[in-house]
């Protein structure tokens, strides 16, 4: 339902692309796209059992091209945004962040975010084994640091169907999250 919720967006989305200048189009389309294999990486993680972790699966491997994509297409729009709206100047961007959230500093969290998520993805190819053996507890962490902030792109600063869209994704997620555990359980249970 979220994928079809985001899938729908992003076509309204594209017949105003037209009306859109090429930059401020393909900036905000790059997030979009990277969000929607985000959520993907999300519910698959939800429905994955440990075996998955590991990359051996088809749910595995489909679950790190959906996290790396999500991290790659996140990169990329980060530079699409420096590069048309910032004019790759560390001081405009500030200023704008600023203008709009009321805290500029924030714009070192979203250059901590980019590294740390880019890092993360990276170590998913390099490093299989120790995606595999890290704790729960990295990934929840991570992954409550991503919620956070695309929350606040998608609801707190957005406006139109993108906040809709995000408020629905955002009430999904707990009830996906839930359906895939309980059946991982109920799978579980059902082997011994």
């Amino acid at each position: 339902l979220a994928l079809g919720l985001l899938s729908a967006t992003l076509g309204f989305s594209l017949a105003h692309w037209a009306s859109m200048p090429w930059g401020e189009a393909i900036t905000r389309y790059s997030i979009r796209v990277s969000l929607f294999w985000y959520f993907a990486a999300l519910t698959l993680m939800a429905f994955a059992n440990p075996k998955d972790w590991t990359f051996n699966t088809v749910c595995g491997r489909w679950l790190r091209w959906c996290w790396s994509g999500a991290a790659l297409i996140f990169a990329i729009h980060v530079a699409l945004a420096f590069h048309y709206y910032h004019a790759w100047s560390h001081t405009d961007a500030w200023q704008r962040t600023q203008q709009v959230s009321g805290f500029g500093n924030g714009l070192y969290v979203s250059y901590l975010f980019t590294i740390v998520w880019t890092a993360d993805a990276a170590i998913w190819w390099l490093r299989p084994d120790w995606i595999a053996q890290r704790s729960y507890t990295v990934q929840a962490i991570l992954n409550s640091i991503m919620l956070f902030i695309v929350f606040n792109g998608m609801v707190i600063f957005a406006s139109g169907p993108i906040r809709t869209v995000g408020i629905v994704i955002f009430l999904l997620i707990p009830i996906v999250w839930w359906s895939g555990r309980s059946l991982n359980r109920t799978a579980t249970m059902s082997r011994w």
